[in-house]
């Protein structure tokens, strides 16, 4: 094991063994004591002048590379793709990042040639100097009239359900237009360049290499390379230290003087503004941005061990024959945060200190430094959950969880990877991460300007920030908020008509779209560009700070300043409705979708819970009395949450159910810009914020629970990867741990609409955005959340321990997760009970825990004694505690679980009246409680309670009256789980019988080849046959099963609506015989009638509609045996559905099935002669002897309930 794997992991178990009794510095200083002693006794050379830097670990071996026994590293067996226009834009998936919150890099592990990519996180384009007298977008006057006028026509629903008839751009919308300014000068995040090794002066070529590994070592945030070539074994190392603001990277080999290399760094700006110059040991670049003249500089400092260095006119430098090397990296930019001009000094001064201050330390000083900040902080929180990962690499790790093999351990190392992400993309002192984090590749316009989104997701970026312990890396985001007050007024008065004087705070504002310029106006798509809740929402995040850190005097400076002028802002801004009796937020929207409107849900539900924390933060700092009186005399007459027609939340209110709406006196229609054009559920659940991150609709409103629960199934599983992200944290807040789960997984089974192979996130484009992948970082941070909340939640008045808890985790621990009210806790749990907790109390607040039955547990201080506590029945305990003290839990009495939800696997019609269902066991289940419904996604009817089989049929369910959904939940003492998937009640037809198997036809059009007869049995509906364009002519489609086959079920896809005759035949080799005879097609029809057996199968066209203009097109011909007997049931289709199930082995024993084909034979006999009595006592006998092999088990349940079904269906059919 190499030292570095040895110094990590052993200052992480210090680090978590005593945090509760010494300091995080005391633990690590004595974990590098440790580490010293053992490098200096065994790897330090001698003879060494200051500035050597010793190796940190032993030479690369091959068991080395191999070995994974470390459960928080990334590794890989090949390197990234090098190439210069990478079409792909594969880094995406497969670079390793580093970061420090300033810079950013991308290690992309080449042998011969290494490519070490660089960002900087000022980088921008846009601001001052891009467009001339530049003001953060905003226009230069606002017209009250035009807003009020706007909101007249948007509550005026005398001929449009939203007041004014829905349109994009100035022309459709001139009154929002008149609102928005000018977002030229908005930029995009710019791409800094690249840092390259060449190894060819070594020999080194790709193809000879062997044993390589590079990997990314999360509990050190160390990436490395390492390879054999040629009997020598070569390692670099890279980090990007916080401490001291440089890149660092270290180059070795097992044989002294083999490291022999060229260097250089590029840019990927215009050459024409920039210079690249080597001097000494030193590559300066130098340069500046073309729109708005930013300067930007890098230094690259070369170090070796031992050879020659030479810099060379080209700005390159030469290493030859050094035994080591290091090479430091730093950048900067002029960029300030200082509203308006943005500018501060040139960056050589900064950049040239930092550089020499870095080069006076030892490799080892650098890296001490690097571990001792970025530990301190990732070592805070462990989580177990059973698994050890296998000695497989990360990305064939991936693809194997993809396919079944759901190792946990992966889980948590996706887990923690959006924690390291966080520490290494965001610290004090820089700007917050943005749609990349700070990773970025070439164009920013292929990731949205890679800017700050204000409509959820650069609040994304910091939700796990604060609950998994990591409050530090808040501070950049909080101070971003503040410093966008100042242009934030300027948008609040031009937009919106809020104006604030010099020295007075009337309110901000930040649209969707933000840069780090002081860009806070709107712009853009009316649902898209409008979004006058932006800045409220971000104030969760930053209110939240103090809720977790319990820091009063930041509340007091900090926090609280920005709260009190954002509700001052909605004082002004609020309107009454008559229609809605409710003050509203207008104009409205709910982010990228649906029309501008008066009170969306999203709108005010941001308000709501922005009064409401302003007022608790007023009532903790004893200030603003009168004010708190206006704020809750405003905040009750929001009346954020209204629930639908179909159960829902409403996401506007005149909406009736998902989709539609109406007002008084008009008729229903649909939503103007439904879903934004997309097919499917919308990636935005906006209208559920107050479920995450808000607390509106939580456990304690049952009500508004139930609603969120149909709003989320509508908005269904799949979706891009942060929306996925998002919905994983809603669902948790549910308490619904199957579908949360079941989101978790489908986020990581993703790829590009989830985690890529190197754990980035991936938004995901094209079709269902599953196409090719577009790297966007928040998803990564709103997994990591929405585990978290899995885990702990504390977002009401008390903590909820494991409140959504997966039997999949049944078995775990985690250690430093936080809970508002300034808790550390930690938790053990077995066969899903919790079994032990620590609770550190941080600031000596009260605590109030829910846990199921927790009512009669143990509570001891840190020194054993007994702490007594108060309880709300048998969930609830509550007790004071001390700052600085630590609590345990223990003796927790045992209770059954939440039950999880099952599967629902089939949903089969059976009969025309019938309707088979199956599900799996839900995990602690005792009984089953089933849904229908007519409209998928809401309105779900019980059928059938305290179900205790898995299967059921569902016989009042005529299919005249269809479809049907279906949905299940299971049941047990302690409550219900969530709702499992939906499924469609439909015929299960089995498989395609005629998939690409030999057809002919009477005539192709054209003789060509792309309308031959198999492309109407390819299997793909945009392919088609067709024939001539003879209109006198009975066309025909033949197809040779190659065999006899047993079939009963057509289904026919036609082009055009020509036909209006045809036939199915079969041939039973002498002849043609019919099947079945029927009357248009048109674009998707299925046929049933009793099953048939023959060795060809044909359609025969007998004629076509008078206005066809052309010969008959069918783009699918399928057939199939199905387990379904319409109207046409008959003994004879029974028979057949025995004969099947007997060929699929659903019996135990043939000769049960022959008996049963016995009375079949009879029944068949007498109904041909038409003996009513005898057929309908043979069926009573087969129904007896069917429930005889069911109660013995010679029959599967699936045959059972199809065949009784049947039965019954046939028994009536005669009586």
């Amino acid at each position: 094991m190499s030292m570095l794997k040895i110094l990590g992991e052993r200052s992480l178990k210090s680090m978590r063994n005593n945090r509760k009794q010494v300091s995080y510095k005391t633990s690590l200083l004595l974990s590098v004591i440790l580490i010293v002693s053992l490098i200096l006794s065994s790897v330090m050379p001698t003879g060494t002048s200051p500035k050597v830097f010793a190796e940190i670990g032993d030479n690369h071996t091959e068991q080395d590379s191999q070995e994974n026994d470390n459960n928080l590293r990334l590794w890989y067996t090949s390197p990234a793709s090098i190439v210069l226009h990478d079409r792909n834009r594969s880094w995406e998936y497969e670079t390793l990042p580093i970061g420090n919150g300033y810079m950013g890099n991308l290690i992309f592990g080449g042998i011969s040639k290494e490519r070490i990519h660089v960002n900087e996180k000022t980088m921008w384009s846009g601001g001052p100097g891009s467009v001339p007298n530049y003001n953060g977008g905003n226009r230069t006057s606002f017209d009250a009239e035009n807003l009020a006028d706007f909101r007249e026509k948007l509550a005026d629903k005398s001929t449009e359900v939203f007041g004014l008839k829905w349109g994009r751009g100035p022309e459709n919308n001139p009154h929002l237009w008149k609102m928005f300014g000018d977002l030229r000068g908005l930029g995009k995040y710019e791409d800094f360049g690249d840092v390259y090794l060449d190894f060819e002066p070594s020999g080194i070529n790709d193809d000879e290499a062997t044993n390589y590994v590079r990997d990314l070592d999360l509990t050190t945030a160390v990436a490395s390379v390492a390879f054999d070539h040629d009997g020598i074994s070569y390692k670099r190392e890279y980090f990007t230290s916080y401490p001291d603001n440089v890149t660092v990277m270290k180059l070795s080999a097992s044989q002294p003087g083999s490291l022999s290399f060229n260097t250089n760094i590029t840019s990927a700006q215009s050459s024409s503004l920039r210079t690249i110059v080597a001097e000494g040991d030193t590559i300066t670049l130098k340069g500046r941005i073309a729109d708005n003249d930013l300067k930007y500089e890098a230094q690259l400092r070369v170090l070796p061990q031992g050879g020659s260095l030479t810099p060379k006119e080209d700005g390159t430098i030469e290493v030859r024959d050094a035994d080591s090397v290091v090479i430091l990296l730093t950048a900067g930019t002029d960029y300030k945060n200082d509203y308006p001009t943005y500018r501060g000094e040139d960056p050589h001064e900064a950049v040239t200190d930092r550089i020499e201050n870095a080069s006076s330390k030892s490799y080892k000083e650098l890296l001490d430094r690097h571990l001792e900040d970025y530990q301190e902080i990732f070592s805070r929180v462990s989580l177990d959950l059973g698994d050890k990962l296998p000695n497989v690499p990360t990305d064939v790790l991936l693809e194997k969880y993809k396919n079944g093999d759901h190792n946990k351990a992966l889980e948590v190392l996706i887990y923690q990877m959006g924690r390291y992400l966080a520490i290494a993309g965001s610290r004090e002192g820089t700007l917050p991460a943005n749609l990349v984090g700070m990773w970025l590749i070439g164009d920013a316009r292929n990731y949205w300007n890679a800017d700050y989104h204000f409509n959820v997701n650069v609040q994304m970026n910091y939700w796990p920030v604060l609950s998994t312990n990591m409050s530090e890396v808040a501070l950049s985001f909080n101070d971003y908020v503040d410093s966008l007050r100042e242009p934030g007024r300027v948008t609040a008065a031009m937009s919106a008509g809020v104006k604030s004087e010099p020295g007075e705070e009337n309110g901000f504002l930040v649209h969707t779209q933000n840069n780090p310029f002081g860009m806070t106006a709107p712009g853009g798509s009316q649902e898209y560009g409008w979004n006058v809740t932006g800045a409220a929402w971000a104030l969760q995040n930053v209110y939240d700070y103090y809720r977790f850190t319990g820091d009063v005097d930041y509340l007091r400076e900090k926090i609280y300043p920005m709260m009190k002028e954002q509700a001052k802002f909605w004082q002004s801004f609020l309107i009454w409705s008559e229609e809605q009796q409710r003050m509203v937020v207008s104009p409205s929207i709910s982010p990228e979708q649906g029309p501008t409107a008066q009170g969306t849900t999203y709108d005010q539900s941001l308000v709501w819970q922005l009064l409401k924390e302003t007022i608790e933060a007023a009532e903790i700092l004893g200030v603003d009395e009168d004010l708190r009186a206006e704020w809750k005399e405003l905040q009750d007459q929001l009346n954020p949450i209204i629930i639908g027609e179909a159960g829902q939340i409403k996401e506007w209110y005149e909406e009736t159910i998902p989709g539609k709406a109406k007002a008084p006196g008009l008729p229903e229609i649909d939503i103007p810009n439904w879903q934004a054009g997309f097919d499917g559920p919308h990636r935005h659940a906006s209208h559920l914020i107050g479920l995450f991150p808000g607390n509106l609709i939580n456990k304690d409103r049952p009500e508004y629970m139930e609603a969120a629960k149909i709003s989320l199934l509508e908005r269904g599983f799949q979706a891009t990867g942060w929306a996925k992200a998002h919905k994983i944290n809603m669902w948790a807040r549910t308490m619904d741990s199957s579908n949360t789960y079941r989101l978790i997984q489908s986020m990581i089974k993703g790829g590009n609409a989830g985690i890529l192979p190197n754990l980035l996130n991936s938004h995901g484009g094209g079709a269902s955005n599953l196409e090719y992948p577009i790297f966007q970082i928040e998803g990564n941070f709103g997994l990591t959340s929405g585990m978290t909340e899995v885990l702990l939640q504390s977002h009401l008045d008390y903590i909820q321990l494991l409140p959504t808890l997966p039997y999949e985790w049944k078995d775990g621990s985690f250690e430093g997760l936080r809970a508002r009210g300034n808790f550390e806790i930690d938790t053990k749990w077995s066969d899903m009970r919790a079994t032990e907790i620590h609770i550190h109390s941080g600031s000596g607040n009260k605590l109030k825990l829910f846990y199921p039955k927790i009512n009669g547990a143990t509570i001891t201080d840190a020194s054993g004694s007994s702490i007594s506590y108060n309880n709300e029945g048998s969930d609830y305990i509550e007790f004071p505690t001390e700052a600085g003290q630590s609590y345990t839990i223990t003796n927790i009495p045992e209770a059954k679980p939440l039950p999880s939800a099952p599967t629902l696997e089939k949903a089969n019609r059976i009969t025309d009246e019938a309707v088979l269902l199956e599900w799996t066991e839900g995990h602690n289940a005792d009984s089953y409680t089933l849904y229908r419904t007519a409209t998928s996604g809401f309105n779900y009817t019980e059928i059938a309670s305290g179900l205790t089989d898995t299967i059921y049929v569902d016989d009042q369910a005529p299919a005249a009256n269809g479809p049907y959904y279906y949905v299940v939940i299971a049941n047990n003492d302690t409550g219900k789980s969530g709702y499992s998937n939906e499924l469609q009640g439909q015929i299960d037809f089995g498989p395609n019988l005629v998939l690409n198997k030999p057809a002919s036809a009477s005539s192709v059009w054209g003789n060509d080849p792309d309308y031959s007869a198999d492309k109407a049995v390819d299997g793909n509906s945009e392919t088609r046959w067709a024939s001539v364009d003879d209109m006198d002519k009975n066309e025909w489609l033949e197809v040779d099963f190659g065999k006899e086959t047993t079939f009963n079920t057509v289904y026919l896809h036609e082009w055009g609506n020509r036909i209006a005759e045809y036939e199915i035949q079969y041939w039973d080799g002498d002849s043609w015989i019919n099947a079945y005879t029927g009357s248009t097609i048109g674009a998707g029809s299925t046929v049933s009638f009793p099953a048939v057996t023959g060795s060809k199968v044909r359609l025969y066209i007998s004629s076509l509609v008078e206005e066809a203009t052309g010969g008959p097109t069918i783009y699918e011909f399928r057939v199939h045996h199905a387990k379904y007997l319409s109207d046409n049931v008959s003994a004879a289709g029974l028979k057949d559905l025995v004969e099947q199930f007997e060929a699929e082995g659903e019996f135990r024993d043939n000769r049960a099935a022959h008996s049963l084909k016995v009375h079949l034979t009879a029944v068949n006999v007498y109904e041909e002669k038409g003996l009513d009595d005898k057929v309908v006592k043979h069926m009573e006998g087969f129904k007896l002897l069917l429930n005889y092999q069911q109660e013995d088990k010679l029959i599967s349940k699936q045959a059972y309930h199809i065949l009784k079904a049947n039965a019954d269906s046939l028994l009536q059919k005669w009586e």
